[in-house]
């Protein structure tokens, strides 16, 4: 008979139940803990930062729209493409 370890012990069990934890106790919107994001006491203490800017996702997005207005691309196979960016040089 080969004698083989368990798959998880319960230091992983212990660690991988406590990661679900931290995950369910996380909003689907912000990722900050619901009891902070969605606390009453917290209703009007947030404040937003300025945006930033993506520039890899700006020049997909330009790519992008000039492709839609191209009769010569496929339309309908468009969304199936994966589109990278890297920077020049």
């Amino acid at each position: 008979m080969i004698d083989t370890e368990p798959e998880w012990d319960d230091s992983s069990r212990r660690a991988a139940l406590a990661l679900q934890a931290h995950e369910d106790e996380k909003c689907p919107l912000c990722s900050r803990p619901m009891s902070v994001c969605q606390a009453e006491e917290n209703e009007f203490n947030f404040v937003v930062d300025p945006p930033s800017r993506c520039n890899a996702t700006t020049a997909r997005l330009k790519v992008l729209a000039r492709r839609a207005k191209d009769d010569s691309v496929d339309q309908d196979t468009e969304n199936a493409l994966l589109w990278g960016a890297r920077l020049k040089g």
